[in-house]
């Protein structure tokens, strides 16, 4: 083989390498933020309080957090809650997602890390999401703030 074949197959090669390494990028880069529905199959996100825990996330029928209207933390018995209402789209959709997803969580993703995945009791109609669980106000104030400030 001469110098000018070999120089063009390790080219090809390096080529071919770089192409596969961008693809792969790709199609993990996909940023999640919102709240998801989980399923059997789907991306892997672990809980940050609790790496044990993980769930199976789908992208489809997602709540994007450009239709939460307000959210604040509140107390409930003396635990505190976070509270969220939807704007009208986002309570449109919020009816849909919990009406398919009672007796599942619904993962709330920030910046493609998984805070809370609170449990669906009932279909919520009216756009408000309660969420409780917190051990502390600061792990409620700490998802306020990630809220607030994407």
């Amino acid at each position: 083989m001469n110098f000018k074949t070999f120089t063009r197959k390790i080219l090809l090669f390096i080529t071919i390498v770089i192409i596969n390494f961008s693809c792969k990028g790709q199609k993990d880069s996909s940023k999640y933020n919102g709240i998801y529905q989980t399923g059997k199959s789907g991306k892997e996100f672990y809980l940050r309080s609790d790496s044990t825990q993980v769930f199976k996330v789908v992208k489809k029928d997602f709540i994007a957090l450009n239709l939460f209207e307000s959210s604040e933390v509140i107390f409930e018995n003396s635990t505190p809650v976070l509270s969220i209402t939807l704007n009208d789209n986002g309570k449109h959709q919020l009816d849909n997602l919990t009406a398919m997803n009672i007796k599942k969580h619904l993962p709330i993703i920030f910046n493609n890390e998984l805070y809370t995945a609170p449990f669906v009791q009932e279909r919520i109609k009216e756009g408000r999401l309660i969420i409780s669980g917190f051990k502390t106000i600061e792990e409620a104030n700490t998802i306020l703030e990630l809220i607030n400030n994407n």
